[in-house]
């Protein structure tokens, strides 16, 4: 048991001959005492200092063990975050190359596309266009023909020795020897001529303009007054009425000649 400085102030000797001294001895033992029990006191003050100070030794190693752990989860955290951010951009970039490519398709077949109907319409548009040019000369040519044919059954020696017949002269045309009639088209022309035509409405967009050469008003009048179709542009939605009696038909083009009584 250890002493405290009460047992020390209060041990008692007993006394012999020759000892020391009482009042010395007691007085050593109350300088013993007080010196004990500051002893003990410090040391109570260190233990509490040593006991606070080991508490925040605990304090300060369970934080920092927190902190540790803290940092681990921080860290976990972190490289989940940053692997999540990566799928995640990859799976945006991946999107992204394939909406663009995508739209690099579209635009590509778009665009091909475009060209190929610009390409079709400019070779329909290049073969209507040699139509055009092959129908416009075909009927220019027959129109040509048909002109050349027309005036020279004007000016065919026919009419002029109908029109200089004496009413009781017989008609020369009826006398001619087959040997001298003309050829078959001209017949035919002469003929149909003669007979007596109905006007057929014309066309606006199907009239034949007049020739360039300017005439007199009388040779206008004296000469037949047509129209044609060309029965290769039915398509086109073109109308035109003829009378059977007044038309001539040659490789589709029509000849209508106007009503001598009008």
């Amino acid at each position: 048991m250890a002493l405290t400085p009460s047992d020390i102030q209060n041990q008692k000797f007993e006394t012999h001959f020759r000892g020391f001294d009482p009042d010395a001895v007691q007085d050593f033992l109350d300088q013993v005492a007080t010196d004990y029990n500051d002893v003990l006191l410090q040391n109570q003050q260190l233990e509490q200092s040593l006991k606070e100070s080991q508490e925040r030794v605990s304090y300060f190693t369970e934080l920092k063990d927190a902190l540790n752990q803290s940092i681990i989860v921080a860290q976990d955290a972190a490289e989940r975050v940053r692997e999540n951010a990566q799928h995640e951009a990859e799976l945006t970039k991946q999107e992204a190359q394939k909406q663009a490519n995508e739209l690099i398709k579209e635009a590509t077949d778009r665009s091909n596309q475009i060209l190929t109907e610009a390409a079709d319409r400019s070779r329909q548009l290049t073969v209507e266009t040699a139509d055009l040019r092959d129908s416009t000369r075909v009927f220019h040519q027959k129109l040509q023909v048909l002109l050349q044919s027309q005036l020279a059954m004007v000016n065919a020696p026919e009419w002029q020795d109908l029109l200089n017949q004496t009413p009781n002269a017989t008609p020369e045309i009826e006398t001619r020897p087959e040997a001298q009639a003309q050829p078959e088209d001209e017949q035919a022309t002469v003929e149909e001529a003669t007979t007596t035509p109905e006007a057929a409405p014309v066309a606006e967009t199907a009239s034949v303009e007049p020739a360039t050469e300017t005439t007199s008003e009388s040779e206008v009048e004296d000469q037949p007054a047509f129209q044609y179709r060309n029965r290769g542009n039915d398509t086109q939605g073109e109308s035109v009425e003829t009378s059977t009696d007044a038309s001539q038909s040659d490789d589709g083009i029509t000849i209508v000649f106007p009503d001598e009584n009008k």
